[in-house]
């Protein structure tokens, strides 16, 4: 498939359509994909709207399921910010790692945060004028440098990224292409061919690690 890697939004803020609206605010996961499928054609109760819950309906989520945790305890959005793509882990809680665009006077300035806090976030590209295209996007998540707060040490495993690592560690578990591909996944309301690049892109990362392996 040919990929318009020059795409890029209008804008972040203006002129949204309601799903990038709640999809770009709303930190929980498994909330999120619910409001997705209900805001059109059912009634949503009100509480679900909102960028952040209490800690008491988090923590009643939690107790249905751990997935339901997935997002609900990322960092509240600052003034003028919202999320622009997120990568989703099907690990125990569903750890969600949320790409961020905060618009600051007349420029777009961009930062990764995640549910832990253990981690601060290099990105290649720190600003724009106007939304990023879907390739500088790419870079970005591709070209990702984690450095733990604690040590100062950067996180190289897998190659590095946002994504790959991920694919990585799943490859070394033993897990089949499909497995280790369906336990990361990226998702943004602004970009909508981001999933299914990376759905493709994750096939090939993974035919390149099995082929190091038989080298």
């Amino acid at each position: 498939m040919d990929w318009n890697f020059s795409y890029k939004p209008d804008s972040y803020f203006e002129d949204l359509k309601l799903e990038q609206k709640l999809g770009s605010k709303i930190k929980g996961q498994i909330r999120g994909n619910i409001v997705s499928s209900n805001i059109r054609d059912g009634e949503v109760p009100p509480e679900l709207l909102k960028s952040e819950l209490g800690e008491s309906l988090k923590y009643a989520q939690g107790r249905i399921h751990p997935w339901m945790m997935g997002g609900e305890y990322l960092p509240n959005f600052k003034m003028s910010q919202v999320e622009i793509c997120r990568i989703v882990l099907k690990s125990t809680t569903m750890d969600v790692f949320s790409i961020r665009a905060q618009k600051i006077e007349h420029k777009l300035h961009y930062s990764v945060a995640d549910e832990y806090g253990d981690s601060e976030y290099h990105l290649p590209q720190v600003s724009s004028l106007e939304p990023l295209t879907m390739g500088e996007l790419i870079e970005n998540l591709n070209s990702c440098v984690e450095v733990s707060i604690h040590t100062g040490d950067e996180n190289e495993y897998g190659g590095g990224g946002l994504v790959r690592p991920w694919l990585f560690q799943q490859f070394e578990f033993g897990d089949s292409a499909e497995e280790a591909s369906s336990f990361v996944t990226v998702h943004s309301v602004f970009y909508p061919d981001i999933d299914e690049y990376y759905e493709n892109q994750k096939l090939i990362w993974f035919q390149e690690m099995k082929e190091g392996v038989d080298v």
